[in-house]
This record gives C-alpha cells, sequence and structure tokens, in this order.
C-alpha cells in the first residue's frame, strides 16, 4: 500500500537487506531478510520518530550530526516484509 505506491527510492544507496523507500516526511525501511539485527544507514534527514509500519510500536535508534543512523530491529517475523516507518524532518 502506501509503503509502494506513490513513494520514490530514498536519497542513498539501497541496501542488500532490502528497499528504501520516501514519501514527503516519511522513509520506509523494507526489510526482506529475517537475520538483519543492526541497521546502519547514512542518512540526511532528521528521524523525529521510527516505529514498526502499522502500529504505535516506537523502535529506538540512534542518530548522530554526521548523518549516521543507527538501529536493533526487534526479533519478529519478517514476512514477507518488515516496514519500518521513519517519520523525518522536511528539509
Amino acid at each position: 500500500g502506501e509503503t509502494i505506491y506513490d513513494t520514490r527510492p530514498a536519497d542513498i544507496q539501497q541496501p542488500s537487506w532490502g528497499a528504501v523507500l520516501q514519501r514527503n516526511n516519511h522513509i520506509y525501511l523494507h526489510i526482506l531478510n529475517d537475520s538483519i539485527r543492526d541497521l546502519s544507514l547514512p542518512l540526511h534527514h532528521r528521524v523525529l520518530k521510527a516505529s514498526i509500519y502499522g502500529t504505535s510500536t516506537p523502535i529506538a535508534y540512534k542518530q548522530s550530526r554526521k548523518s549516521d543512523f543507527t538501529m536493533t530491529l526487534p526479533q519478529i517475523p519478517v514476512s514477507p516484509d518488515l516496514v519500518i516507518d521513519l517519520q523525518i524532518k522536511e528539509k
């Protein structure tokens, strides 16, 4: 649905574990590999909130001023994919 349609690839290199898509002030991390636990991305946006898409379950993350973004994913099944919704501050 909305995490795919009317989105565009985020302005980072697409990772091997899935896809990173963006629409307005949301970046959607589509995780297709359930062996991924620690995730690191070079995001050029300030993240305001991270949650499992479709829920209000927050996910802890760290972000440095140099755009390094890291998080540890929850241990839940990835079927067909796990979508993390990053709400970002628009530039």
